[in-house]
């Protein structure tokens, strides 16, 4: 038997599912269905290159600041979930690789290729810059 990847486990168990329980993408303007996601990964990756909130702008400000600083501080019940749970995995890079090849199938056969498309920008956008960021820190 697989056991699922824990970041995927926290996208269906509990990002999507706080989204889904408050009705999906009528939730509130600017709801897009690839930001819980999005969401996910930006935390994966806070926790996987120990980033601090600072760090993940690039992530952050893709997002709306609703999800950001509200919805029950759910971006700070994920980030202490997989903190938990992925400071365990010794494949911190292979856990989160595979989790954004399955989060991308995922979008694609429930939300479709815009909303793919939206996630897959967002995080090449995002990943450039936190990548330079952190180049230029290091300098």
């Amino acid at each position: 038997m697989n056991k699922e990847n824990q970041i995927i486990s926290c996208y269906r168990n509990t990002v999507n599912d706080y989204f889904m329980r408050l009705g999906g993408s009528g939730v509130y303007d600017g709801f897009e269905d690839w930001h819980p996601a999005f969401l996910t990964i930006g935390c994966a990756t806070q926790v996987k290159n120990n980033l601090t909130f600072e760090a993940l702008e690039p992530v952050w400000f893709r997002l709306p600041m609703k999800i950001v600083y509200g919805c029950d501080d759910l971006r700070e019940k994920v980030y202490e979930e997989l903190f938990s749970s992925m400071k365990k995995s010794l494949h911190q890079h292979d856990l989160l690789n595979a989790a954004i090849v399955e989060l991308k199938q995922i979008l694609n056969r429930y939300y479709g290729i815009n909303q793919l498309s939206l996630f897959e920008d967002a995080y090449t956008k995002a990943k450039s810059e936190i990548e330079s960021n952190t180049l230029k820190v290091a300098k």
